[in-house]
């Protein structure tokens, strides 16, 4: 099972739904989050690709953050992140 983490309530609510649903099936679970590496010029041109470690790094904390408690609340669900 795959669940997308986007840092809002909603994407919480999908968490944790995920985990129960993961838990039921005994299924392994992967938690994703995603962002995007391109980033246009103030005038709207053909886009770059960055290679900001920083946006990764921020990506990361959500991700973190969001996870915080449900590995300890469904033990026995095999998650992983990405």
């Amino acid at each position: 099972m795959v669940v997308g983490v986007d840092g809002s309530a909603r994407g919480a609510a999908a968490i944790g739904a995920a985990f129960a649903e993961a838990a039921d099936r005994r299924a392994r679970l992967v938690a994703v989050y995603t962002w995007s590496d391109l980033s246009f010029d103030r005038f709207g041109a053909l886009p770059e690709i960055t290679r900001d470690a920083e946006v990764r790094a921020r990506a990361d904390v959500v991700l973190a953050e969001q996870l915080v408690g449900w590995q300890e609340k469904f033990p026995d669900v095999d998650a992983t992140v990405r």
